[in-house]
């Protein structure tokens, strides 16, 4: 590896890792020790309209979302928090071991993954759709 390419990996290494969207009150509440009942990850698609409805505020559940990407570009503000992902339709079944392995890694108490796997018909394909064990 050439001096360059060190300096980058140093420098990349080091970069601080942005919240994913809808983090900034969930990262706000965090800090002072006031946990959310259950952190909501919703994926998949219209999760930024999902992520708006005051319906998955009910209780104590505080919203994020997260597009299926690489979820360690992320800070996941989590820690001693219960994650619920909801993904549907959205994510392949590695893509949601990849952000719960990252969840856990960023300290979540524990991660339940719901998720279907909805055809481009709109319809479900049976035999992948609803819970699913990792």
């Amino acid at each position: 590896m050439s001096a360059s390419q060190e300096e980058f990996t140093r420098i990349q290494d080091t970069t601080p890792r942005r919240l994913p969207p809808y983090g900034a009150e969930l990262d706000a509440r965090l800090e002072y020790g006031n946990l959310p009942l259950w952190v909501c990850i919703i994926a998949g698609r219209g999760a930024w309209k999902r992520a708006r409805d005051p319906g998955v505020r009910l209780g104590d559940c505080l919203p994020l979302t997260w597009d299926g990407g690489d979820p360690s570009r992320y800070r996941w503000p989590v820690e001693g928090c219960f994650c619920w992902l909801d993904a549907e339709p959205g994510p392949s079944v590695e893509q949601v071991r990849e952000l719960a392995a990252e969840l856990l890694l960023a300290g979540a108490a524990g991660v339940l993954a719901i998720w279907s796997d909805w055809g481009e018909s709109g319809r479900s394909s049976g035999s992948r759709t609803g819970p699913r064990a990792m």
